[in-house]
């Protein structure tokens, strides 16, 4: 599977664990005769973790983290306004995630209503970057991971010159504290989801926490966030076909007291899923420098 690229092994990074405060989701509308050209350039940005063309009144959603707001503010007016075709881009401010699961196959019995145990619910008051707890070592660590989490801890010591008992207790370290999750990352149209949607909800912001808890049961939507811009939610789902995407919508989701609107886009193509953070420490102390 993993060489036909269903699938690949890698540590996904709990972003605020490792300094990175800032999440946003970007939809961007762009002059369509110049996608292929903007496209490139966007994969090619480190800070954009997800990158897929959609349906619906924007061409491209984009998932981009940071250290802070000004980092956020200068990819908007910098990097993205940098991008020639790009006609318009909004951002939702992620405020609190309270789902971020990466199953995309899930066993095969019936649903529950309990809330599932989430890995990464991460509550609007994250730790500073300076108390992540975070050094060089577990930084290399973790970009190893990020590349490729199959490599046995005696490669990655090799790697990185340390001794091999050192790196494998920094690792536990890592997973024990949440700050990675070593799991299959999938490509949904691979294994039989050929639908995968972000949709943008409205809500009665007197029932939101009601909304968030009750999209966090649905087996079928992954993440789920409230939002500072157009949209209070923000949830990205895999389904089996556009029928299964419509009975979720009209019989999941607007059947959820409290929604009061949604929007779906739905990805045609996924150019870029990187649950990845962390960049190469050379790289790091680059951007430092330039900001």
């Amino acid at each position: 599977m993993i060489s036909e690229g269903i699938l690949r092994i890698s540590a996904a990074t709990n972003p605020t664990k490792v300094g990175y405060l800032v999440e946003a989701r970007i939809a961007i509308r762009v002059d369509l005769s110049k996608i292929g050209k903007i496209l490139q350039q966007l994969t090619a940005m480190p800070r954009i973790s997800f990158l897929a063309v959609t349906t619906g009144k924007y061409n491209i959603l984009i998932s981009v983290t940071f250290r802070s707001a000004e980092e956020l503010f200068n990819f908007l007016t910098v990097d993205l306004s940098g991008v020639s075709g790009i006609f318009r881009a909004d951002a939702s401010l992620i405020l609190e995630t309270r789902k971020r699961r990466y199953d995309i196959l899930q066993p095969r019995q019936p649903e529950t209503k309990e809330t599932p145990n989430l890995p990464f619910r991460i509550i609007n008051s994250p730790p500073s970057a300076s108390s992540t707890g975070i050094d060089n070592l577990d930084h290399d660590i973790i970009v190893e991971l990020q590349r490729d989490a199959r490599q046995p801890d005696a490669t990655i010591a090799r790697t990185l010159g340390f001794n091999e008992g050192t790196v494998r207790r920094r690792i536990n370290r890592l997973v024990e504290k949440e700050v990675i999750v070593i799991t299959p990352i999938i490509q949904p149209g691979k294994v039989g989801y050929s639908i995968a949607a972000d949709i943008g909800i409205q809500v009665d912001l007197t029932m939101l926490d009601y909304v968030l808890d009750r999209l966090t049961t649905m087996p079928r939507v992954h993440f789920v966030a409230s939002t500072a811009g157009e949209f209070d939610i923000l949830i990205w789902a895999t389904l089996s076909s556009p029928w299964d995407l419509y009975d979720f919508i009209k019989k999941d989701l607007s059947l959820v007291p409290g929604v009061k609107r949604s929007e779906t886009w739905v990805n045609i193509e996924v150019k870029k899923m990187e649950w990845g953070i962390l960049e190469p420490r050379s790289r790091t102390a680059q951007l430092a420098t330039a900001t």
